[in-house]
This record gives structure tokens, C-alpha cells and sequence, in this order.
């Protein structure tokens, strides 16, 4: 039986939530991995995005020492709210929101910030993880890593400041969210969760399957916050399946189906760092865990979740649904196309 669940209220909140951390780096930056086909699917959003960093621009170091993130926009108040929900409270509004969020006790937040931190938790168990030594040996600038510690130290203090962002931030963004409700309203209506997903490579109609019969909220963004990711929190045992899509995620997903010579270059660019290659051989490895890797190469085990991202943007690394003693696969296809692309282009003495 499937449990669906997508509600407008709960895509607003959490769009509300993320937006500032999103916009607190410059957007060529987030498009960075991007084909200038791609692009050009959000260039009627770049003027609002403009517009936006501009107005977040003027609370840029609150929004660090309170919006506590780690890469590609997984943030504190994002997990906090995820912790509400799998809770069974379904606030409204940001203000309910907000309200909630207060009258967390301050083990609570800890335990949310430990979870966000870790990255991976499930490498170890709450007991055996030290929060102070995960900061201490993170990719984290050096005032990062005191917001953090500051944040676990004085927990109450910290949720106020960043209760206090919130409502700052709300009618900032709220413009700008409404200028795409319609757009947002129609993409959830055509939305079909299989058909997308089966567009990324190795995700089976199985697991698929699997998933829709279990319990999974959806959540639909603005374009311009691209997304498309499905994440499972084994700590949420209400809401384990959460799922993320931007309303034109469809269409910049659709924009690369045939490898031309940026496809083909873009690819080219990502595998060129040696260390995010020798991440790339190592990760399709069974029960390879991220803390060996980062053992074995001599960094952090954040930079390996950051090369792991970049490699899964660029759909050289797919997520194994089938086997879970091996997290990713290659993504053959790809890789023999682009050899293909190689051999047709320099090889052909036609």
C-alpha cells in the first residue's frame, strides 16, 4: 500500500528553511557543474536568484554562525524540521514552525546536530560518536568549526539566534516564493515520482516499487533551488523516505541525454582531480565505508562525501538500490560513452 504524503504547507516550510543557506554563495558557484544547456533552463530565474543573494548578502555572517550546513545544502534547520515531522507535529506556518523549534529541549538539538554532522551515521552508533572530534577534523574553516562547537556548547542560545533569522528571513523571501507558486502547483500535478527516477541510472524499478509502498513525504521546490534526491534517515522510522524535487528538474535532467563535446568535457573535468578519481575507484568497492577511504588517502571523510557528490552530480556514480554491501555503482553507460565519444572523435581515421 502506498503512503503518500505532499503537502503545500510542508513544501513551503522547508523551502523557507533552505533558501538562505542556498543563497549565501554566489549562484555561478552552484552551477558550476552545470552544461550551458542546463543553464539556460533556469536563465529566466537569474535576475530573482540576483536579487536574492543580494538580500541574503547583508546577513551573510549570521546565516553562517546560525544555518549551520554541510555541502550542497543539508542544514540545520532543515534536519530540525525533519525531526518534527517525524515526530508527528505538522506545523502550518513558519511561525508555528519557529514555536516548535523553541521548545526543543537542548538534548534534543544536540542529538539534530550530531546527526547533520556525522554525515554518514549509520558508520557508527550514537555512544561511539564524539561530536567535538567529527568538528575538530572536518573540512570546516576555522570559524565554522567555532560556530559548531559554539552551537553543541549552548544549544538554547543557539536556537534563539537562528528562531530569530527565521522570522527576519520569512517576509524577505516570501515574494519571491510566490512568483513561482503556480509553476510549483503544476509541476506537483504532473509529478510521477517512478518516472523520474528511473531517468537516474542503477535505480531499479524495484527499489522503486519498494519505496513507494513505505512511508515517504515529497517536497516541491522552486527551480532555482535544483534538486532531485531521495533521502533515508534510518533515525526517522515515521517518515523514512524523503523526497526533493525542484519543479524543473525534469527538464535540466532531460538536457544532457546525448553526450555532446561539453557532456563529454564536463565529464573529462571532474575525473582530471586525482584524488576525487581514486575516491571514484574506490567507492564501487563492497563495504567500503567513507572513514576507511579518507584513512587510506589521508583527508577528512567530509572531503570524501563532497568528491562523492560531485562524482553522483555528474552521473558518473549512480546510488546502489540492490546490493547493500556495495553503496554505488558505476555508471557503465556513461563511461562507455564517453570512451566511445574518444574513439569516434580522435581515433576514426574516417
Amino acid at each position: 500500500m502506498t503512503i503518500k504524503q505532499s503537502n503545500d504547507h510542508q513544501s513551503m516550510i522547508l523551502e523557507f528553511l533552505i533558501a538562505p543557506v542556498f543563497f549565501n554563495s554566489p549562484f555561478e558557484d552552484y552551477l558550476v557543474d552545470m552544461t550551458s544547456k542546463q543553464k539556460e533552463i533556469l536563465s529566466d530565474t537569474l535576475s530573482d536568484t540576483d536579487q536574492l543573494i543580494e538580500l541574503f548578502s547583508k546577513y551573510q555572517e549570521q546565516i553562517k554562525q546560525f544555518y549551520l550546513a554541510i555541502p550542497y545544502n543539508s542544514s540545520i534547520t532543515s534536519a530540525l524540521y525533519f525531526y518534527l515531522l517525524n515526530q508527528k507535529k505538522d506545523p502550518k506556518t513558519i511561525k508555528e514552525v519557529v514555536a516548535l523549534f523553541k521548545k526543543l529541549s537542548e538534548e534534543e538539538v544536540k542529538y539534530v546536530l550530531s546527526l547533520l554532522i556525522s554525515n554518514d551515521f549509520s558508520e557508527t552508533s550514537e555512544k561511539e560518536f564524539n561530536y567535538i572530534t567529527a568538528i575538530e577534523t572536518s573540512d570546516l574553516k576555522a570559524d565554522e568549526k567555532w560556530y559548531w562547537l559554539q552551537a553543541f556548547k549552548h544549544p538554547q542560545e543557539f536556537m534563539t539566534g537562528l528562531c530569530d533569522l527565521i522570522l527576519t528571513f520569512q517576509p524577505i523571501y516570501h515574494p519571491f516564493y510566490q512568483k513561482y507558486q503556480k509553476e510549483r502547483e503544476e509541476f506537483a500535478k504532473r509529478f510521477d515520482v517512478k518516472k523520474t527516477y528511473l531517468k537516474i541510472p542503477n535505480i531499479s524499478k524495484e527499489f522503486i516499487t519498494n519505496m513507494l509502498d513505505s512511508p515517504y513525504k515529497i517536497f516541491f521546490l522552486s527551480p532555482y533551488l535544483v534538486r532531485l534526491s531521495i533521502t533515508r534517515i534510518s533515525s526517522l522510522v515515521n517518515v523514512p523516505y524523503l523526497i526533493i524535487a525542484s519543479s524543473r528538474i525534469n527538464e535540466i535532467y532531460d538536457a544532457n541525454d546525448k553526450l555532446d563535446n561539453e557532456d563529454l568535457t564536463s565529464v573529462l573535468k571532474i575525473m582530471s582531480d586525482v584524488t576525487r578519481y581514486e575516491i571514484f575507484a574506490a567507492l564501487t568497492k563492497p563495504d567500503i565505508k567513507i572513514k576507511t577511504i579518507a584513512e587510506n588517502l589521508g583527508i577528512t571523510s567530509s572531503a570524501v562525501t563532497f568528491h562523492t557528490q560531485k562524482l553522483v552530480n555528474s552521473k558518473l556514480l549512480t546510488i546502489n538500490k540492490t546490493d547493500d554491501n556495495v553503496k554505488y555503482n558505476l555508471n557503465k553507460d556513461l563511461l562507455k560513452d564517453v570512451i566511445k565519444k574518444l574513439e569516434n572523435d580522435l581515433l576514426n581515421d574516417n
